[in-house]
C-alpha cells in the first residue's frame, strides 16, 4: 500500500475544483478550507517524514473541520502506538459527524492489525479511502 499523499488530489478533495471555489463558497469559507489544507499538509509533512506521532496531532482529533480530524485519524492509524488508542477512542466518543465517526473507527482497526501484525484487509472499510472520505465530508457540509 502506497504510504504517499498526491496534495493536489488533497487539495481537490477538500475545495473542489476552482469553478466550484468561485460559484458555491464565500471568501470566509475559501480561507477556512485554505487553513484546514494548511493543516493536514503539515500534520502529513511532519509525522511522515518522521514517522511518529506528534501532539498536534492528537490535538487535530479535535479540530473544527472535519477533514483535519479525518486527516489526523489516518495518520495516527498509520504512524500510532498502543497509546494512541485512548486518543482514537476519545475521539471515537466526543464525535458528532456520522462519516469522521466511520473513518475513526476504521483507522482503530487499522492500528490494532498494524500494532498486531494481524492483516488488515481493505474489504471491511467498504474500499472507502482517505481522500474518498474527504470528498464525501465536503459535500455534505
Amino acid at each position: 500500500m502506497n504510504n504517499d499523499i498526491d496534495l493536489l488530489q488533497l487539495q481537490n478533495a477538500i475545495i473542489g475544483s476552482p469553478k466550484d471555489l468561485m460559484s458555491n463558497s464565500t471568501e470566509i469559507e475559501n480561507s477556512f478550507k485554505q487553513k484546514s489544507i494548511r493543516k493536514i499538509v503539515e500534520l502529513y509533512t511532519t509525522c511522515r517524514a518522521n514517522n511518529r506521532v506528534y501532539s498536534s496531532t492528537y490535538l487535530a482529533l479535535k479540530d473544527e473541520n472535519p477533514f483535519v480530524r479525518v486527516a489526523a485519524a489516518d495518520l495516527i492509524s498509520k504512524t500510532g502506538n498502543a497509546n494512541s488508542f485512548d486518543y482514537l477512542f476519545k475521539a471515537l466518543e466526543d464525535e458528532d459527524n456520522r462519516h469522521v465517526k466511520q473513518e475513526i473507527a476504521q483507522c482503530i482497526n487499522r492500528l490494532e492489525a498494524r500494532l498486531t501484525g494481524l492483516v488488515y484487509s481493505e474489504e471491511y472499510d467498504d474500499g472507502v479511502t482517505l481522500l474518498d472520505s474527504l470528498r464525501k465530508l465536503t459535500y455534505t457540509r
